[in-house]
């Protein structure tokens, strides 16, 4: 009879350790992935890690987008010739600039000037363009007034 009650407590222990599952490697995942997350999560929101978001206008870049040149922007000391147009006046030139940067997505122009236009002259220009809307002007000065 001692015999059978020490092999009834030796199947006993061996099948309650068998039974048993470490819970000590999950939960180690687990708080390590906590940490982790807590160490992202400023940065994703300070923007030191890159995070990329999709949204329905992202399919509008997909599409092959049909590439606009720069307007040439010609400054005489009378006038300004933008593309087709001969502008005479300030209220024909901010008119025309503010109807031109919205109807187009590149908002670049290159600029050409006369070597005989006052400094004065471009720098009201420039301030006039810049009014009607955030223009990326590039200055393209003729041969002939390079030094």
């Amino acid at each position: 009879m001692i015999r059978r009650k020490k092999e009834d407590l030796v199947g006993a222990i061996s099948a309650e350790q068998t039974a048993e599952i470490s819970l000590i490697p999950l939960v180690d995942l687990c708080l390590t992935l906590v940490v982790v997350f807590l160490m992202l999560m400023p940065m994703a929101l300070t923007s030191l890690l890159p995070v990329s978001s999709t949204d329905a206008s992202a399919a509008d870049d997909l599409a092959p987008a049909v590439k606009e040149t720069p307007i040439l922007v010609s400054l005489d000391p009378e006038r300004v010739r933008a593309a087709d147009a001969v502008l005479d006046s300030d209220l024909q030139t901010s008119a025309w600039f503010r109807d031109a940067f919205d109807a187009r997505k590149n908002h670049q122009l290159i600029l050409q000037t006369a070597p005989e236009v006052s400094q004065e002259r471009l720098v009201h220009w420039l301030d006039l363009v810049k009014k009607t809307g955030d223009w990326s002007v590039m200055l393209m000065v003729p041969k002939e007034a390079r030094p």
